[in-house]
């Protein structure tokens, strides 16, 4: 450990040759200018009892290396430490007794494996908006994908009027439902009019007795959709 005798004989009154620790020196100082802990710790805008630790040797008392180093590096001028090398040479004491406190804090900071830092080193920015730009692509596609094959499918036909094996009493029946807009929709041969978001209701004339009505619904592209339905009017 460095020595007190690497400091200036005027630092120390009388202990200018002794062999002593930074705490101790400190403290020599503050009592030697009659300045109480409670001063200092007021001066230093920190509790009293950093001041005390830091007197003592008490290093595990401050929450990590920094807080002890700035609270010395602010604390050498108010007890007339000015010159550079003194504030060195304390500073080079404090590094001395922080590393006999704790050895090992101080290492150098590890350095990663290679193969960490490669697997690390894909998930940047850029390649983050690569990814989210392939996967916008990709949902384009399927999107138009879905709607060529809404297009070029089999139309769709919900029959909500008549149900199957209907029974009636007056000869006609209601035919009610939607399909695709822009098909055409014909009932034995006969066409029923779609309106604009594809609802069509109507009536149908029938005959007594058994009736079959047959449904049918073309695309513009020529793709066909056929339901039947059987009621009885009697």
């Amino acid at each position: 450990m460095k020595s007190i005798n690497d400091l200036h004989e005027a630092t120390l009154p009388e202990e200018a040759h002794a062999n002593i620790a930074l705490g101790e020196f400190m403290r020599t100082r503050r009592e030697a200018k009659r300045i109480s802990v409670d001063e200092m710790a007021r001066e230093m805008k920190v509790a009293p009892r950093y001041v005390a630790a830091f007197e003592e040797g008490a290093y595990h008392i401050f929450p990590a290396k920094i807080y002890a180093h700035g609270f010395l590096k602010r604390s050498l001028p108010f007890l007339g430490i000015t010159e550079q090398y003194q504030q060195t040479a304390c500073m080079e004491m404090f590094q001395e007794e922080w590393l006999a406190h704790f050895p090992g804090k101080d290492k150098e900071p590890v350095t990663l494996p290679t193969s960490i830092k490669k697997h690390a080193s894909l998930f940047t920015s850029s390649r983050l908006l690569q990814a989210l730009g392939v996967i916008a692509l990709a949902a384009f596609f399927i999107f138009l994908a879905i709607q060529l094959m809404h297009f070029t499918g089999a139309p769709r036909l919900a029959l909500e009027e008549p149900a199957d094996q209907f029974l009636v009493h007056d000869p006609f029946v209601r035919v009610r439902g939607t399909t695709e807009r822009e098909s055409q929709l014909t009932v034995n041969g006969r066409e029923v009019i779609i309106d604009r978001v594809g609802n069509f209701d109507t009536q149908i004339d029938l005959q007594p007795g058994v009736n079959i009505l047959e449904f049918l619904v073309k695309n513009r592209f020529g793709k066909e959709t056929k339901s039947t339905r059987v009621g009885v009017v009697e």
